[in-house]
């Protein structure tokens, strides 16, 4: 440090106060390398281990990843019931019971049985046999497209990995381990990487041939996910207007017709539906569908433990004994009657939905040119 500071201002060629500026970048250089290379050779985390101990590190997560796995069958298998019982979408909703029958894929959850699902999933990991041999219609119609979509998206970047790790291993990593730069010892992770190719190297190419590749293919495996993507606007919604201030007392379509065909002879309207206060019908087909469930469910699981008693008070989850005096009734038919009950005030609900009326409707055009005039 004392050879910068030179007493004469005069440096002549000026080669004293180059050496020494050089003289400390190197001293600089070098303690910045050895500060470097103490620090690591100070930590004693996966020390001695081959390439590293990332071996080591991905059978540790490979482990991890069955005790998950398992944990989670365990919890899969004890909450069965309430998963099938889920997936009983309630497809028969409010519009198709007012305005429409009920097609195949919107069966109400009382039609269908549970016992269609067990057949499919059966065992104790059968569960992951049926993520393969689930269909996209099938998981669609259970869980709605965007299931469907996001489930594509992540099959397709399963496939570009294992493609990418496959062209790894079998190229790229014979390639890193041809050179010689860091030697041959096997606790050297470095040996795996381009570091240990020379400069000079020819198999050089092969990365930059690669990586483009693997652009292509990235590009190629996106555009197939893309072409899949089947969206269809609903072409009935896209000619459909919500048109408001309507008087309540009008309860006949055709003077809404009558009125559109007067005020714009160039429309034609093809349909008009009035709108009706429903959250009292739908909070009680809300608790009808959970009696339904909970009906299936202790039928489901009477055939194979008997009758099953419960106590219905809601005191009896925080007081559990028995010296509490709560009452126990058969699951099953509490259910039962449960749904019953709460069907007949949904019907009755049902009946009176016409004296709600509001002063709203939806307005179906012939074309969906109309719906900008």
């Amino acid at each position: 440090m004392d050879g910068i500071f030179i007493d004469d201002p005069v440096l002549g060629d000026g080669s004293p106060l180059s050496l020494s500026v050089l003289t400390l970048l190197d001293s600089l250089s070098n303690s910045t390398e050895e500060q470097c290379f103490s620090a690591r050779s100070r930590s004693t985390v996966l020390q001695g281990l081959p390439f590293g101990g990332v071996p080591t590190v991905l059978a540790l997560n490979f482990i991890l990843w069955l005790f998950l796995l398992l944990v989670f069958s365990c919890l899969r298998k004890a909450a069965w019931d309430y998963g099938r019982l889920a997936l009983l979408v309630d497809n028969d909703s409010l519009t198709s019971l007012f305005y429409g029958d009920q097609s195949e894929k919107e069966k109400s959850p009382s039609e269908t049985s549970p016992l269609d699902a067990e057949n499919k999933d059966v065992g104790f990991c059968s569960w992951l046999l049926s993520i393969y041999q689930m269909k996209d219609e099938e998981i669609q119609s259970k869980c709605g497209i965007d299931a469907t979509t996001y489930l594509s998206f992540q099959r397709h970047i399963l496939v570009l990995l294992m493609i990418i790790c496959v062209l790894s291993v079998a190229v790229i990593l014979p390639v890193n381990f041809s050179g010689d730069l860091l030697g041959k010892h096997p606790a050297n992770f470095g040996r795996t990487t381009i570091a240990n190719v020379p400069k000079d190297d020819r198999l050089l190419w092969l990365h930059s041939i690669f990586a483009l590749l693997y652009f292509i293919i990235t590009i190629l495996c996106m555009a197939h996910h893309s072409i899949q993507l089947d969206y269809k606007e609903n072409e009935k919604v896209a000619r459909t207007l919500m048109v408001t201030g309507i008087p309540k007392e009008i309860t006949d379509p055709s003077l809404v017709i009558k009125h559109f065909h007067e005020a714009y002879p160039s429309c034609t309207v093809t349909g008009v539906q009035f709108c009706s206060d429903v959250r009292k019908l739908m909070k009680l087909d809300l608790e009808r569908r959970k009696a339904m469930k909970g009906r299936l469910y202790f039928t489901t699981k009477a055939q194979k433990e008997g009758k099953i008693m419960i106590k219905i008070h809601p005191c009896s989850r925080i007081f559990c004994c028995r010296i509490c005096g709560f009452e126990e009734v058969d699951a099953e038919q509490y259910y039962g009657e449960l749904e019953e009950k709460l069907t007949d005030e949904f019907n009755a609900e049902r009946s009176r939905i016409a004296l709600k009326r509001l002063d709203m409707a939806f307005v179906t055009f012939q074309d969906e040119r109309m719906t900008a005039t």
